[in-house]
């Protein structure tokens, strides 16, 4: 339960970023704000503590999808795309669930994303440039 609230929660995520461009998004709806802090708390607690991520840093990235290139908070994106399982443990994005859950991503820009990613070893770095690269896509792609 607390997994498809969590997956509701980036999903929001990709869809502010996908209404409104990067570093000049309004601020997220209360309703955003209120089910990102509700829900995830405890996933977001554990993953913050695992990364050893900045509270502002994370803040930022929710509210504002304004990306600090800090390797924990790389490694909280990672965190939290295992959590909801967006990232399996072989480091590959289940981009049919994605999809399934957003009517705002198509499989062409997971494909996209997955193929500018495909070669990165790191699991930190790759989810935060595939979470990028889907922040930053055109979204012009018609399913």
């Amino acid at each position: 339960m607390v997994r498809a609230f969590l997956r509701v929660t980036l999903l929001l995520a990709f869809s502010v970023s996908i209404v409104e461009p990067f570093y000049h998004s309004v601020d997220a709806t209360v309703e955003f704000l209120e089910l990102s802090n509700c829900t995830t708390e405890a996933i977001n607690e554990r993953c913050l503590q695992s990364s050893d991520a900045d509270r502002y840093q994370v803040h930022l990235l929710w509210s504002r999808l304004m990306y600090s290139n800090s390797r924990s908070l790389k490694c909280y994106l990672a965190c939290m795309y295992t959590n909801v399982e967006f990232l399996n443990h072989h480091g590959e994005f289940d981009g049919n669930m994605i999809v399934q859950e957003n009517d705002y991503i198509t499989l062409e820009e997971i494909q996209l994303c997955d193929d500018i990613t495909r070669f990165i070893k790191d699991r930190c770095e790759k989810t935060f440039e595939f979470s990028y690269c889907l922040t930053h896509t055109n979204h012009t792609t018609v399913k």
